[in-house]
């Protein structure tokens, strides 16, 4: 679940089950299976250099999803986020607003704390919050059916908007 959660901010991205169960060694995330599966992978190289003569040198660091797999395991919160993300294949607004909710609960409580903590601006938590609570900014999605009062057209964001706001609130947090 954790792993669907990292990988479902990334967009484009298709949820994954497992038969069995992932395993971690020292290096490695390891699929334990009896049946061979087609997959298709994609691969990325984060920070690949090479010299004049062509050799590979290492690496500055572990790969943006090794970083945030350390950061759930290093803090509980930032679990919790990958997690709810990790639970629908595609996560909806409720999902987003639930992350919100972890995060801002485990920096203070306030809003303000959170965008203290993230560096992301209290105006964007507000954007995110704003279209998933109201269905009038963010249809049949909405946390909510029927909330009063009409909000203001300019606090809408996309799904994808949404999407890259949690991911910077969890970034920042971590």
């Amino acid at each position: 679940i954790r792993l669907n959660g990292i990988f479902s901010l990334t967009g484009g991205y298709q949820a994954v089950s497992f038969s069995r169960r992932v395993e971690r060694d020292k290096l490695a995330w390891i699929y334990m299976s009896d049946a061979a599966r087609v997959v298709d992978v994609m691969l990325t190289a984060d920070g690949v250099v090479t010299g004049a003569d062509g050799a590979v040198e290492s690496s500055s660091g572990p790969s943006q999803s090794v970083r945030q797999l350390q950061a759930a395991d290093d803090d509980p919160a930032v679990a919790e986020a990958y997690r709810i993300l990790g639970l629908q294949p595609s996560p909806s607004w409720t999902e987003y607003y639930k992350v919100y909710e972890v995060l801002r609960e485990a920096c203070g409580g306030s809003d303000s704390d959170l965008s203290k903590r993230t560096g992301v601006s209290q105006r964007r938590i507000e954007q995110l919050t704003a279209t998933s609570n109201h269905q009038l900014l963010s249809g049949d999605e909405a946390r909510h059916a029927a909330m009063k009062g009409a909000p203001s057209l300019r606090r809408k964001i996309t799904k994808d908007e949404g999407r890259a706001i949690v991911n910077d609130l969890i970034r920042g947090f971590a």
